[in-house]
C-alpha cells in the first residue's frame, strides 16, 4: 500500500459508516488552499504510484486537494514506456513488475478532496471492491458506476447527492453503503435489489419516507436513518431478522410497529421523536439498549417490563412519564436508568434493590419521597434511600418477581441441543422451576434421560406428569 507526502496511516480507507453529524451538511465540505491545475493533479499518479498500483491493486489520492479525476488514472494499467523496460534482455526489471504479477485495482480512495463529479470512465475499473468518495462536492454519481459489480463496500458520505442513477442500484454484491450527510430527500424501492448490505447509513439527509422492500434486505445488520423527516417506519421494518442496530432519532417518527420479529435486535436509538406510546417489543429477547428519550411518552407498559428482562440501558429523559410501575424491577440486568426530566412524583422503593443498577438518573422530576439534596448526590445515595424505605408490603412485591435464573432462557437447553443425546441436562444451575415450554421442546426431542441434580427443588416439577 503506499502512502503518499502529507498523509498518514490512519487515513487510509477511513471507515465512515457511523461518522460525525456535525461535520455533514449541503455545504462546501473540504476548504482548499488553492485549486491545482489537472497537470497538477496528474503528478499525483507518479511512475512510482503506478508502480505500486499495479504490484498492490490499491490507490489512496485522499486529501491532495483535487477537484478533478486526475486523467493519469484511467491510463495507470496502460502498456508500460521505455522506462520501465531493460532494453538489454528485453524484460521487466524486476520480477515484481511482469505482467504476470500486476493486480487489478480493487481499492480506490478519492476522499477529502473537493471533486464536483465522477467521470463515466470510473465504470472501466471493473474489480474494484472498494471506493471511498467521502467528504468532496460530489452533486451526482455516473450511470457507469453501476458497472462496478464487484463493489463491495462505497463510502459517499458528506457530499452534495440529490438523487442516484437507476444504474446506481445494479451494485448488488455491495456490503456496507454510507450515504449520510448528503441532500437526499427520497429513495428509490430499487433499494431492495442490493440484498447483500449488511450496513446502510442514510443519516443526515432530508428523507420524507422508507421505501417499501426495505424488509428484502434480510443481512441488514445495522441501519441508520438518524437525522432525516421520517414520520413513520415501512411496516416491512419488522422483516430485518438479522438486524442488530437501529438508529432512527431525529426525526418525526409518531408511532412504532410492533417490533417482535427483530429478533436479534440489540440497541435502538429513538431519542428526539414524537413517539407517544412504547411499542410491543414481545420476542425481542436480545435487547440490549434501548434509548427513548426526548418523545411524549406517558407510559412504561407492564409488558414492557416484563420482556425486557435482558435489557441493561433503558433511556426514557424528557418525556411525560407519571408512574413507575413496580414491575420495572423484573429489568434484573438493568446497569443504566435514564428518567431525567418527566412527571415522576413517587419511585418503587423496590428499585434500591435492582442488583446490576450502577446508574440512576432523576433529575427534573417532582419526586415527594425525597429531597432534591438526595436526587444530587448520585445513584449510591439515591438506592440507598430507596432501600431504607422499603416496606413489607414491597417485599411481598419482590418474593412474586420470579429469580434472576428462573427468568434465564439461556439456562434451558433448546430442543435441538436435547436431540443430541436425548438428553435434558439442567444440573447445577441454581434453580427451582423449569417453564413449561422446555417441558414441551424435551418432548419434541424425545428425551429419555433427565438430569437436575444440584438445583433447589423441592417438589418435583409438573412438567414430568403431563
Amino acid at each position: 500500500m503506499l502512502i503518499l507526502p502529507g498523509q498518514s496511516v490512519t487515513n487510509m480507507f477511513y471507515d465512515v459508516f457511523n461518522p460525525d453529524p456535525n461535520q455533514f451538511g449541503c455545504g462546501d465540505n473540504y476548504q482548499n488552499s488553492g485549486f491545482l491545475t489537472k497537470k497538477e493533479e496528474d503528478q499525483h499518479i507518479t511512475k512510482e504510484v503506478i508502480k505500486s498500483v499495479r504490484r498492490t491493486g490499491q490507490l489512496n489520492l485522499s486529501s491532495r486537494h483535487i477537484a478533478t479525476v486526475p486523467e493519469k488514472l484511467f491510463s495507470i494499467y496502460d502498456a508500460e514506456d521505455e522506462s520501465t523496460v531493460d532494453w538489454d534482455f528485453g524484460k521487466p526489471k524486476k520480477e515484481e513488475d511482469s505482467w504476470w504479477n500486476i493486480k487489478p485495482l480493487s481499492h480506490l480512495d478519492l476522499s477529502s478532496n473537493v471533486l464536483t463529479d465522477i467521470p463515466g470512465k470510473i465504470g472501466m475499473f471493473q474489480d474494484l471492491l472498494v471506493l471511498n468518495l467521502h467528504c468532496n462536492n460530489l452533486t451526482e454519481l455516473p450511470k457507469e458506476i453501476g458497472s462496478l459489480q464487484k463493489l463491495t463496500k462505497l463510502t459517499l458520505n458528506s457530499n452534495k447527492l440529490t438523487h442516484l442513477p437507476d444504474d446506481f442500484f445494479k451494485l448488488v454484491e455491495l456490503r456496507q453503503l454510507t450515504l449520510g450527510g448528503n441532500c437526499l430527500e427520497s429513495i428509490s424501492k430499487d433499494i431492495s435489489d442490493l440484498v447483500m448490505l449488511e450496513k446502510l447509513d442514510l443519516s443526515n439527509n432530508s428523507i420524507l419516507n422508507l421505501p417499501p422492500g426495505m424488509g428484502f434486505l434480510i443481512r441488514l445488520t445495522e441501519l441508520n436513518v438518524a437525522h432525516n423527516k421520517l414520520t413513520e417506519l415501512p411496516p416491512d421494518i419488522v422483516n430485518l431478522r438479522s438486524l442488530l442496530k437501529l438508529d432512527i432519532n431525529h426525526n418525526s417518527i409518531q408511532y412504532l410497529p410492533v417490533m417482535g420479529e427483530l429478533r436479534k435486535l440489540q440497541i435502538l436509538h429513538a431519542q428526539h421523536n414524537d413517539i407517544a406510546e412504547i411499542p410491543s417489543f414481545l420476542g425481542c429477547e436480545k435487547l440490549q439498549e434501548i434509548y427513548f428519550g426526548n418523545n411524549f411518552i406517558k407510559d412504561i407498559p407492564l409488558e414492557f417490563c416484563e420482556n425486557m428482562y435482558d435489557l441493561k440501558v433503558l433511556e426514557l429523559r424528557d418525556n411525560q412519564i407519571e408512574l413507575i410501575p413496580p414491575e420495572i424491577t423484573t429489568m434484573v440486568h438493568l446497569t443504566r436508568l435514564d428518567l431525567t426530566n418527566n412527571d415522576i412524583k413517587e419511585l418503587p422503593s423496590t428499585i434500591g434493590l435492582m442488583p446490576h443498577l450502577q446508574v440512576l438518573k432523576l433529575e427534573g422530576n417532582k419526586l415527594k419521597q425525597m429531597r432534591a439534596d438526595i436526587v444530587k448526590a448520585g445513584t449510591n445515595r439515591i438506592l440507598r434511600f430507596l432501600r431504607e424505605k422499603i416496606s413489607e408490603d414491597d417485599l411481598k412485591t419482590i418474593e412474586n418477581v420470579p429469580s434472576d435464573v428462573n427468568h434465564d432462557k439461556s439456562v434451558y437447553p433448546d430442543k435441538y441441543t436435547m436431540r443430541q443425546g436425548n438428553i435434558m441436562n439442567i444440573s447445577m444451575k441454581n434453580i427451582d422451576s423449569i417453564p413449561e415450554e422446555c417441558f414441551n421442546e424435551a418432548k419434541e426431542a424425545k428425551v429419555y434421560c433427565v438430569d437436575l441434580c444440584k438445583n433447589k427443588f423441592t417438589i418435583v416439577p409438573e412438567g414430568f406428569f403431563v
